[in-house]
């Protein structure tokens, strides 16, 4: 809708299908009526962002049913396209994933070479994370291994970012 209303507002737009609809190959999800020169003039980005955007909210989807009946909670990154994070992370949450946070002001994330450069234990930076962040900032702490895993949740870390774990870690 907004790249119609930006080429031509006079462009009547009809919407056949809501966001996060199910669509099948073919099928419309918009009707639109105007003239020939703004409609090609549009075309071609609204194609782009809906190929885009359909894309992440469906493999958001896949990865959220997968996901069902356990207490797992599927978020997205904040590593997303220039210039369309907030349409990324709204696809997102149309795909029945949650967003982690906007930006880096958004939570406190310590990561292993962030303790190397510190020259601290896990506890002492987790304290010290807190002293320095708004009240109601939750600490996430990055873990490769179990007893990563474990030492993080014994310093009070409030959240973990698996990273490079294998699917039998994860279920562990």
């Amino acid at each position: 809708r907004e790249v119609v209303r930006q080429v031509d507002p006079e462009v009547q737009v009809q919407d056949l299908a809501a966001d996060g609809d199910p669509v099948l190959p073919g099928q419309s999800v918009m009707r639109l009526q105007g003239s020939a020169a703004s409609l090609l003039i549009a075309e071609r980005t609204m194609l782009n962002f809906v190929m885009r955007l359909s894309g992440i909210a469906t493999a958001t989807r896949e990865f959220a049913r997968a996901l069902e009946g356990t207490e797992t909670t599927l978020l997205d990154t904040r590593k997303t396209t220039p210039g369309l994070r907030v349409l990324e992370k709204y696809a997102v949450r149309v795909g029945g994933g949650r967003n982690h946070r906007l930006n880096l002001a958004g939570g406190v994330l310590i990561k292993n070479n962030h303790l190397a450069l510190w020259g601290t234990d896990l506890k002492d930076a987790i304290r010290r994370a807190r002293q320095g962040a708004p009240a109601l900032t939750r600490v996430e702490v990055e873990v490769r291994t179990m007893e990563e895993v474990r030492r993080a949740i014994e310093a009070g870390a409030e959240m973990l970012l698996l990273d490079h774990m294998t699917v039998d870690q994860v279920a562990e």
